[in-house]
């Protein structure tokens, strides 16, 4: 008995010892990807039912006017940009120059235009509440052009959004609504914990989880057109509201920051084009301009902060590629007031 417990204990041990070398060893060659924490601080529970949460204005980042970035010019002297998002238009993990927001003015100006640009980004925002807020703040930004970046991950849910996320930020706050929206259907608590925790389960984790998971065909379209249904009526929206501001608006689609051959997710931007230009909206599919430099870098200079959001490098090259379309030819921005 004694014997059996010694080995149990040395095996335990070694385990222990095997796990948290690994640990070290991942954490110090920087391979688990990154995941970035929502600061929950710079939000406060808005009283609108589609928003639910909106920037702390005047808090930290966010300027007096509920804006990441410098304060609205007033008046306004040159273009003015406006874009819109969740948080990779926010810059969630990004320092306040990093921005692509930020970025985009710079490479703006390098191209020969001096424009503003405006971060309307929110995290966790999907299109309903992004649409939301552009009906609510772009009558008064006399705005020359919109470009909405959209991230796979905008899609609205399929009963529109939760009735117990806006009874949670009613409740409980800002911060415990968002981190529902951020969290996965069906994803533990114990699983989130030990994503945030350790990067050996986090590098793990994303390995597993590199192919698509596989859902049944007829439902997989049900829920599909379900959700494209809701998409397309909010890029509607956006269209309604720019031809009664006489502004261009762009859909531009952020691809995931996947390393693999094979980029599964191109047939969804395939539909979120086609809903897009349904609707009267322009569309630059960032895929091919993204995809290629992410791949033909090392991994040590990657694109990444984690697999969704861009890091400074990432930012940028988004930034640039919006610019360069902007400018076009053809001219896509021209001041009208």
């Amino acid at each position: 008995m004694k014997t059996r417990l010694r080995k149990a204990t040395l095996a335990l041990t070694a385990t222990f010892v095997a796990l948290a070398i690994s640990e070290l060893a991942i954490r110090g060659l920087g391979l688990a990807p990154e995941i970035f924490g929502v600061p929950f601080g710079e939000y406060v529970t808005s009283s609108d039912p589609e928003l639910l949460w909106e920037p702390r204005a005047g808090h930290g980042s966010v300027n007096q006017s509920g804006f990441r970035g410098a304060p609205v010019e007033v008046p306004k002297t040159r273009p003015r940009i406006i874009l819109a998002g969740d948080s990779i238009a926010y810059g969630l993990g990004l320092e306040d120059n990093e921005t692509i927001p930020v970025r985009l003015a710079q490479n703006l100006q390098s191209m020969g235009l001096d424009a503003e640009v405006i971060n309307l980004g929110v995290d966790g925002y999907n299109t309903q509440q992004e649409a939301r807020r552009l009906e609510l703040t772009l009558p008064g930004l006399q705005a020359d052009y919109v470009v909405l970046l959209f991230c796979l991950n905008d899609f609205v849910p399929l009963d529109s959004i939760p009735e117990a996320v806006f009874r949670t930020a009613l409740g409980k706050g800002a911060g415990k609504a968002i981190g529902m929206a951020y969290s996965p259907p069906g994803e533990s608590p114990l699983h989130r914990l030990l994503l945030m925790r350790f990067h050996l389960y986090r590098m793990l984790s994303s390995v597993l989880n590199r192919k698509p998971p596989k859902v049944a065909g007829r439902q997989a379209r049900i829920e599909s057109r379900r959700t494209d249904s809701a998409v397309r009526e909010n890029f509607g929206r956006i269209a309604a509201l720019a031809r009664v501001e006489g502004v261009e608006v762009a859909v531009a689609i952020m691809p995931k920051l996947m390393r693999t051959k094979e980029y599964p997710p191109r047939a969804v931007h395939e539909r979120v084009s086609r809903m897009a230009q349904e609707t009267g909206l322009a569309v630059l599919d960032l895929a091919e301009p993204v995809l290629s430099e992410l791949h033909a870098r090392d991994e040590r200079l990657s694109l990444r902060g984690d697999s969704i959001h861009p890091n400074a490098l990432g930012a940028d090259l988004v930034a640039r590629t919006i610019a360069a379309w902007l400018v076009g030819p053809p001219m896509r921005i021209q001041s009208k007031r």
